[in-house]
């Protein structure tokens, strides 16, 4: 429990400090595009302290970009 109040006031401080900067220049897309890698990083790191298996990356764009290659008649050769 104790390293999730550490991860948790480590993503506070940097977003806070970070956040500031981006508001006070008014950079409203930067922002939402930190927000979200923010929170994306700070649930990867959540499930890596809670030992949560997380799907692998290539799977998931294997099944994406799959069919399509075989749409433009690319041949698709995974192992």
């Amino acid at each position: 429990m104790q390293t999730v109040i550490w991860l948790t006031l480590a993503f506070a401080v940097l977003g806070f400090f970070e956040v500031l900067q981006l508001l006070r220049n008014r950079f409203w897309r930067d922002l939402v595009v930190f927000g979200f890698l923010l929170i994306l990083g700070f649930v990867l790191c959540l499930f890596v302290t809670f030992e949560i298996s997380m799907p692998n990356p290539v799977t998931i764009t294997r099944l994406i970009t799959a069919p399509i290659l075989e749409l433009l008649g690319i041949p698709v050769h995974y192992r």
